[in-house]
């Protein structure tokens, strides 16, 4: 069963901002061992930011004013978190949010946030959510102004979610622009944005070396598919799924034990002790996809887990992929893109960086 399509009220946000009642530092910079720019050049914050953030314009409120703003960013897997502050009141406008989940908390200063030709007054400690595709358009108004952004890849929240319903999500997730106030989840996911940032400041934490990188961006797909005001809310809380058949457990098992052998249907099929069309329609009711493209994912995070443990010169791409079974390096590559957001060198290369990897 598909679950229906959003109100249209998720998509006709009120006019009061949500505030979520988190004391943030207003007057300390965040990510300050991520930097990436800090300028008086407007042409070179556009330049930097836009790449490595969103797609936007900026431009001064007053023409004739100094440009003065920061940006901070760090990445998560295939989210990123960035903190900005702007000395002078500018207009951002970001003409779509494309295939990314957008949550601004705000710091310091006073803005007004236009969505759908809807202006929305925002000062501290407020917090907007912008679903996929939409156009989001911020006016700094005060100098001063400082805001954390969270940018969550739309895939990788579409397939949490489909792995937390156990069934294939459809359509787009539509959160509420505005979440509603005293929304715990909403309150909970502030705090660990701020909670992320003072980790990723410490040259001590295991989050500043990238090693529990995984497992936070799931912590943040969570806390967000929990949340009251987003298209899926009535069957996130449903509590009545039932648990997954053991036929299933079992195929899982074998996949695991044996991931890195030549593993066939048939295979599958004898550990389960069911025919393959009952194992394709318990895989596609409890994981969303059939049992052969869940091998292939669990292989895709077993070579993951292994790039990220050797170092250019240990070993290669192509070795880590054939040892789990991915022959076609083309295809690996780009089944790799997909999951993870970036290359299987890339997450080579990165593995030099990590300290006491073993």
């Amino acid at each position: 069963m598909t679950p229906p399509l959003p109100p249209e009220s998720l998509d006709a946000p009120i006019i009061d901002a949500a505030a979520a009642r988190v004391p943030f530092p207003a007057g300390q910079p965040l990510l300050t061992q991520h930097p990436l720019i800090r300028t008086s050049d407007l042409g070179d914050m556009l330049k930097v930011m836009a790449p490595a953030t969103l797609p936007h314009r900026l431009s001064l409120l007053e023409p004739h004013g100094r440009f003065d703003a920061l940006c901070n960013l760090a990445t998560l897997g295939r989210s990123s978190l960035h903190y900005s502050r702007y000395e002078t009141p500018v207009a951002i406008d970001v003409e779509t949010v494309g295939a990314h989940y957008l949550v601004s908390h705000f710091v310091s200063g006073d803005f007004d946030i236009d969505v759908n030709g809807k202006t929305h007054r925002c000062s501290a400690g407020h917090t907007i959510v912008a679903s996929r595709d939409q156009s989001v358009h911020y006016t700094v108004r005060t100098p001063g102004c400082s805001a954390v952004t969270l940018i969550v890849d739309a895939p990788a929240l579409e397939d949490f979610l489909t792995r937390h319903l156990g069934m294939q999500v459809k359509r787009d997730i539509r959160f509420a622009f505005d979440p509603a106030e005293g929304d715990p989840a909403l309150s909970s996911l502030v705090q660990f944005i701020y909670w992320l940032c003072v980790q990723l400041d410490d040259e001590q934490s295991l989050l500043s070396t990238g090693r529990t990188v995984r497992e936070v961006e799931d912590l943040i797909l969570a806390q967000l598919i929990q949340m009251r005001s987003h298209s899926y809310s009535e069957w996130v809380g449903r509590e009545t799924r039932a648990p997954s058949p053991g036929y299933v457990k079992r195929a899982e098992d074998y996949m695991l034990a044996h991931a890195d052998e030549d593993v066939a249907m048939a295979d599958l099929c004898a550990a389960a002790g069911v025919s393959a069309s009952a194992l394709f329609r318990g895989f596609r009711r409890f994981r969303g996809t059939g049992p052969m493209a869940y091998l292939k994912e669990v292989r895709l995070e077993r070579a993951r887990s292994e790039l990220e443990r050797h170092e250019i010169g240990e070993t290669t791409v192509t070795e880590i992929a054939t040892k789990w079974r991915f022959y076609h390096l083309g295809r690996f590559a780009a089944d790799y893109m997909r999951r993870f957001g970036e290359s299987p060198s890339t997450t080579l290369r990165a593995a030099r960086k990590l300290p006491n990897k073993r």
